[in-house]
């Protein structure tokens, strides 16, 4: 949580007051948490909210994998692979907007690191 211009005239960027809860019960993508629980601190001083208050959308993802080997000759074998990513295909989102004082505070507006879901089939030959 940092100010979305500097107040405290350190030089560096710095954080408005704390003033309530910002955990809301359900929250959406549109307001992950509540924005009226933050207020600009008075200029030349530090605000009060400490790093780490607030946390981002879970990261939640399934892979899946089967594999079956055949004998084939000796010591030679095939393996038959199925792999899944992402098997059913939950966006993970990236951490909400959380500059004090600007478009978005509070909202989410992109995506992490997610893949959408991915199929692969494979044979590999062992030997």
């Amino acid at each position: 949580m940092t100010n979305g211009t500097a107040r405290s005239n350190t030089g560096g960027t710095d954080r408005p007051n704390q003033i309530g809860d910002p955990n809301l019960a359900n929250p959406t993508i549109a307001q992950w948490f509540d924005v009226t629980a933050f207020a600009a601190q008075p200029i030349n001083t530090a605000g009060n909210t400490g790093s780490n208050t607030l946390h981002g959308p879970p990261q939640r993802r399934i892979d899946l994998s089967l594999f079956k080997n055949l004998a084939l000759t000796g010591s030679t074998r095939l393996q038959l692979r199925f792999e899944a990513f992402n098997v059913t295909n939950t966006p993970s989102f990236a951490n909400p907007n959380s500059a004090f004082g600007t478009a978005g505070f509070g909202s989410v507006t992109s995506t992490g690191n997610a893949i959408q879901r991915q199929v692969q089939i494979a044979a590999k030959l062992l030997f």
